[in-house]
């Protein structure tokens, strides 16, 4: 009779009269009823592990390796001109209604071209020094966007490419394959990674919940003939819900604390203020606040993030907005409420908010959002309110050179400090200004300056900042 092999036993057990085939695990056994010695303890736990995380090491090297090439499959786009800014600008007004305090279903229609555009100016605000370059594709039912993002591996210029492909399916995108490098992701995978993120996590984050509200006012999106056909639903409240997710994303949690911070110093300095006093001068709150930051900085703080948390508070009082959206529940819960008093620049309240909204966009979003924002709001206004207003204007460069002056770099920071605590009046930051030239329609500002690309438009522009750079704040510093 023919012996039979040895049994499984110890780490690995089988049922009696259960006998692997010849030759399995045959080096490893030593007799018909003893344990089951593996060579070198492969199967012990610590070993196995080990090798788990060895194999899980070298499956992130390959995925690397499929995903970086040594060339960028977007080649860099050239600057936008002038007529392509003032292109954005336009279509930025184009989807917006007439009134925007009230409910409005808007269909935009975007050509390859102007989504390509949109997605140029979107890179630049990033800013050019990231190095990554976008492209957008239209063929036929499809949207390819490609992304090229610079990596370094020790000191070997790498990029990382990215090309996502979305096809219309009823009334929404739906990805279809997403490209890293060599390694071609299917998009069904894609999708289910990406559910369990949002299941696991992004769910459980007050943040994502609200930018899921925000993307509800999306009805349709889908690509016919080519364009990009898109339906959202403007709501009241759309701009301001965009504005503070973006906030959001651009304030950290140290600069958060510097903001409860400077809510209080605030607080404070509005309890000195009699309570007959219906207004205050802007120079009665930027003095002191600017005098606070200045003696944080000399105790160590980084000055570029004081005057950015000075500049966003100030910005949320003077514009009466919830600060406290901006925070953790934590601290905002322990956020003072100054009562509201009115602030003016030259007794006027839009000039003071000109000032510190452009101040505070450029001290946390930067100079080029802040001068899109304010050349968009100035046409919007032309179209559909009061009309183009060259003070309105200058309020915005005025602040715009302050938030960026304040937040370049420590060095400026701290001048920036020093000089505003030395300032005596509004007309130390802001030319005196007339309104002679202020309510023109956009019928009639075509009729003067044609565009904003215009050499006498530009003229005027010019003439705007000297006026601006020689102020006392900002005489002989580049405030561009």
């Amino acid at each position: 009779m023919a012996s039979r092999p040895p049994r499984l036993t110890g780490i690995v057990s089988c049922p009696e009269g259960f006998y692997p085939p010849r030759g399995i695990f045959s080096f490893a056994f030593v007799g018909r009823h003893t344990d089951v010695i593996m060579a070198n303890s492969f199967m012990r736990p610590a070993n196995f592990i080990r090798i788990a995380l060895l194999f899980m090491l070298g499956l992130v090297v390959v995925i690397l390796v499929l995903s970086l090439q040594r060339n960028a499959s977007v080649v860099p786009a050239p600057a936008l001109t002038s007529s392509e800014i003032s292109r954005v600008e336009q279509l930025l007004v184009d989807s917006a209604p007439g009134d925007v305090n009230s409910s409005e279903l808007r269909k935009l229609s975007l050509s390859n071209a102007e989504l390509d555009l949109l997605l140029r100016y979107a890179a630049e605000m990033v800013g050019p020094e990231s190095g990554i370059h976008t492209r957008i594709q239209l063929p036929g039912e499809h949207l390819i966007a490609d992304l090229s993002v610079p990596v370094s591996v020790a000191f070997v210029p790498l990029f990382l490419n990215l090309s996502a492909d979305f096809s219309s399916d009823n009334e929404n995108l739906q990805l279809t394959s997403l490209k890293l490098g060599r390694l071609r992701i299917p998009g069904k995978l894609v999708n289910s990674l990406a559910e369990q993120v949002e299941i696991r996590y992004l769910q459980r984050q007050s943040g994502y919940r609200e930018f899921l509200e925000l993307l509800d006012s999306v009805k349709y999106i889908g690509i016919e003939s080519d364009r990009l056909e898109l339906d959202f639903l403007w709501e009241p409240g759309l701009l301001s819900q965009v504005r503070t997710q973006a906030q959001k994303l651009l304030i950290s949690e140290s600069d958060q604390r510097r903001i409860v911070s400077y809510q209080r110093t605030l607080s404070r300095l509005i309890d000195t203020i009699p309570a007959s006093s219906r207004a205050i001068s802007l120079s009665t709150l930027l003095v002191p606040l600017f005098e606070f930051a200045r003696q944080e900085s000399l105790l160590g703080s980084d000055p570029v993030a004081e005057n950015r948390a000075l500049l966003l508070t100030l910005a949320a009082y003077v514009n009466q907005e919830g600060i406290e959206q901006w925070l953790t529940p934590e601290l905002a819960d322990r956020l003072p409420k100054p009562r509201i008093i009115e602030v003016r620049i030259q007794r006027r309240l839009d000039l003071a908010r000109h000032v510190v909204s452009s101040a505070a966009i450029s001290a946390s979003a930067g100079l080029g959002v802040a001068q899109i924002l304010s050349s968009v709001k100035e046409n919007y206004d032309a179209r559909y309110r009061t009309g183009f207003s060259f003070s309105d204007l200058t309020a915005n460069r005025a602040g715009m050179s302050l938030g960026t002056l304040a937040t370049r770099s420590p060095e400026l920071a701290l001048e920036m400090q020093r000089r505003m605590v030395s300032v005596t009046g509004d007309t130390d930051y802001l030319p005196l200004l007339e309104s002679n030239l202020d309510g023109m329609t956009e019928f009639d500002f075509a009729a003067r300056y044609r565009d904003e690309k215009s050499s006498d438009y530009q003229l005027r522009l010019q003439e705007i900042d000297q006026l601006i750079a020689g102020l006392p704040l900002f005489h002989g510093l580049p405030i561009y």
